[in-house]
């Protein structure tokens, strides 16, 4: 978490497409100017789309 707040005014990438990428995007955002996720597949896992707020 410390990490998260010392990038609180720097845009952030999160490069993956599984939970574990999500969940950092989602918990990054709180604290990030910017955060995108880059997936290397199509589409989020289906796992992960299953999951509430990754569609938010």
């Amino acid at each position: 978490m410390f990490e998260a707040q010392t990038c609180e005014r720097d845009p952030i990438v999160v490069v993956g497409g599984g939970d574990s990428a999500g969940r950092a995007a989602l918990f990054l955002a709180r604290y990030a100017a910017r955060v995108r996720l880059l997936v290397r597949e199509e589409a989020l896992s289906s796992a992960a789309s299953r999951k509430g707020g990754m569609n938010r």
